[in-house]
């Protein structure tokens, strides 16, 4: 399984298919708390039409590192992770594909290095940290840490006992906390990832750079997202030069329930010219 290795020394895994293809290459980058898996169908759906895909496991979930500092969890950082895989295999051009968490690193990316994307697609994403846990930086530590340790895990644990089908399709290891998405609970990473990534979103500060964002991007929002208003989406819209915003029923599992139709809306914004 291939990994690189990040700028400081950590192992981030990786995966890909149909380099050699002359499409356009997709890179996926995954949200807050899950890994690569929650975009398997999607991916599975762009490898079969030809397409070069690149998916990775950011530091701090799924197969790659836990980061030891707190610094080490900042949103930039995954940022220089992916240019890594990018400059290993001498790809130019991407489509950057993320979702929640991923589509902030996507934003940060794109501001970083502008001529590598062509085209961005963020789902259920936004330029600034989440609606739903609106609360002061230190009482909000403060307070998930608590959830997170006495709360949450015990009920994962006991829900993963009877839960096959989640295990098996997001390749979930018992070893790892927890996530809820819509409903579903999933496990892909660790305390240190669910507070400090969780800051690091509240302390994004690029709203005034959105404007030098000029690629064609596609806003795909669920019209019931636990994390991201409405509002919230409506607005980064109005905020990107050359952005298209579209609503689909559902809520912050729409990339695993309604992949079929993420899919779909993702190839025809692709294939535009």
């Amino acid at each position: 399984m291939p990994y690189i290795k990040s700028k400081d020394g950590y192992n981030i895994f990786y995966n890909y298919a149909n380099l050699n293809s002359k499409k356009p290459v997709l890179f996926f980058v995954h949200g807050w708390l899950v890994n690569w898996t929650c975009f398997r169908k999607e991916i599975n759906h762009f490898k079969r039409k030809g397409y070069p895909v690149v998916y990775i496991d950011m530091r701090g979930h799924g197969k790659s590192d836990i980061p030891k500092n707190k610094e080490d969890y900042h949103l930039e950082r995954v940022v220089d992770d992916i240019k890594r895989i990018l400059d290993i295999h001498n790809i130019k051009k991407i489509n950057l594909i993320g979702h929640s968490m991923g589509g902030m690193i996507n934003l940060l990316f794109t501001v970083a290095y502008p001529t590598t994307v062509q085209k961005l697609v963020l789902l259920d994403s936004s330029y600034k940290g989440p609606d739903y846990f609106k609360l002061p930086n230190g009482l909000r530590t403060n307070i998930l840490k608590e959830v997170h340790k006495n709360i949450f895990l015990h009920h994962v644990v006991e829900h993963l006992k009877t839960t096959k089908k989640h295990k098996k399709e997001l390749n979930i290891s018992k070893k790892m906390p927890l996530y809820i998405l819509g409903g579903e609970i999933l496990l892909s990473s660790s305390i240190p990832t669910f507070l400090y990534f969780l800051d690091d979103m509240y302390e994004l500060r690029i709203k005034n750079k959105l404007k030098k964002i000029k690629q064609p991007t596609l806003l795909l929002a669920s019209g019931h997202d636990e994390f991201f208003s409405t509002s919230a989406e409506k607005e980064m819209n109005k905020l990107l030069p050359n952005s298209s915003l579209s609503f689909m029923f559902g809520d912050h599992a729409n990339i695993i329930t309604r992949a079929k139709a993420f899919s779909r809306k993702i190839e025809e914004f692709i294939k535009l010219k």
